[in-house]
């Protein structure tokens, strides 16, 4: 009996740990790093980007970052108490009251420029703006 035991045990073991990876690989892919700006040819400024894993904008604006090799933070909402909190406090300081606080939102620089929603124009234009605004 206990020699069924152990070998169930040993037969779990592997199946346990292929789990125990993948949900850390499902984790780390709601919180993306910062891509590597080694890649890219032009500086940009630092990019947060407050999203959920379900929002269809949201994936929109990361496949445009990553098509376009702009590195950026991802914070999701859903997964992360404290990047919910931060999203209503940029969105208080935007004037913008908690029940009108949707996804996705980026905020460029320090919070210089902060865009509701996407386009790849809007993006581009906040960009540009920020970059004539600051000093080099």
């Amino acid at each position: 009996m206990s020699k069924a035991i152990v070998t169930a045990i040993l037969l779990l073991l592997p199946l346990a740990a292929l789990t125990s990876h993948a949900a850390e690989g499902k984790a780390a892919a709601r919180q993306a790093p910062l891509s590597s700006a080694s890649k890219t040819t032009q500086s940009y400024p630092q990019i947060v980007l407050y999203s959920t894993s379900w929002c269809p904008h949201c994936r929109q604006v990361k496949e445009y970052f990553k098509e376009h090799q702009i590195p950026y933070l991802n914070r999701d909402v859903e997964a992360d108490q404290q990047a919910r909190e931060d999203l209503f406090a940029v969105a208080a300081k935007q004037g913008i009251p908690p029940e009108k606080v949707g996804v996705p939102v980026i905020v460029l620089g320090n919070g210089e420029k902060v865009i509701s929603g996407f386009t790849p124009e809007q993006f581009e234009a906040a960009l540009q703006e920020l970059r004539r605004q600051t000093p080099r």
